[in-house]
């Protein structure tokens, strides 16, 4: 009876100890194993934390996607042929100019070049001598920025260019336009020079970046200039002469016809063009 009773304590003992130790081992797994796995996964690398997806480097973040130093399209569809709003990278409310009223137009200056006083050191039209008194020469005031892009127009006819020369012949059937231009202190001979190619009529150049010259506090200056045109060539090639050198892909427009185009102008104060860079 004795020896029952000691064997009956004895499991009891055991019984106790095995629930004891099973009891304590989930305490602590609940415990410590929960908490270190919360802290890794939610509040330090999780995907709402400071490195994840919605932080401050995220997608979403200060320097991601939609962030201060992107999202900004500069190829919209309308670019080619139309003027899209324009993109406030600096918080500007301004849209971009658009020099077009009156129409900017200059009789060609190939030769005999008969208008060539009208156009001293082949300067077909310049911001300085011949925008329209309606427009403000500060709008070409600008620390850093200075964008332009130009739209090729039909050739004008029985009307004055922009010098007042009447353009008193029918209109050539011009495709393309090469425009030159430069951009200058009001002070200086120079500037900073750019061709624009290959312009289709009816449609928009790319947008090219200026040089800003430095310590510069009056307007700037716009000079347009070596403006050349593909009808010399398809008159050539209708005659059964093509890729004449001289006159193919593009030469000087005639002296008797007009050509006609538009000026768009991005500065500090106004929103950019939404269009590709032709730097």
């Amino acid at each position: 009876m004795e020896r029952s009773l000691n064997k009956i304590a004895v499991s009891l003992i055991v019984f106790c100890a095995l629930v004891t130790t099973s009891c304590v081992e989930k305490r602590t797994n609940s415990t410590s194993t929960g908490n270190t796995n919360q802290s890794t996964t939610t509040n330090t690398t999780g995907s709402d934390g400071s490195n994840g997806s919605n932080g401050t480097t995220g997608t979403d973040g200060s320097s991601g996607t939609n962030g201060s130093g992107g999202g900004y399209d500069y190829n919209h569809p309308d670019c080619r042929t139309g003027s899209p709003p324009g993109i406030s990278d600096g918080g500007q409310n301004i849209e971009y100019y658009k020099i077009n009223n009156p129409k900017l137009s200059a009789h060609g200056t190939a030769n005999p070049n008969r208008y060539a006083s009208y156009y001293p050191n082949g300067i077909v039209w310049s911001s300085l001598n011949d925008l329209d008194n309606s427009i403000s020469q500060n709008i070409f005031r600008t620390n850093s920025r200075f964008h332009i892009r130009i739209k090729a127009l039909p050739g004008p006819q029985y009307e004055n260019d922009s010098k007042g020369i009447y353009c008193s012949y029918v209109a050539e059937d011009y495709k393309k336009l090469q425009v030159g231009v430069v951009v200058r202190k009001q002070s200086a001979t120079s500037g900073d020079y750019y061709l624009f190619n290959d312009i289709n009529t009816g449609e928009f150049s790319d947008v090219h970046s200026f040089v800003v010259p430095p310590n510069t506090t009056e307007p700037l200056v716009i000079e347009i200039r070596d403006i050349g045109w593909d009808r010399t060539c398809s008159y050539y090639t209708d005659q059964g002469f093509p890729n004449v050198q001289g006159a193919c892909p593009y030469a000087p427009v005639w002296d008797t016809a007009c050509v006609a185009w538009e000026i768009q102008v991005a500065t500090d104060d106004t929103k950019d063009f939404p269009c590709p860079k032709a730097y």
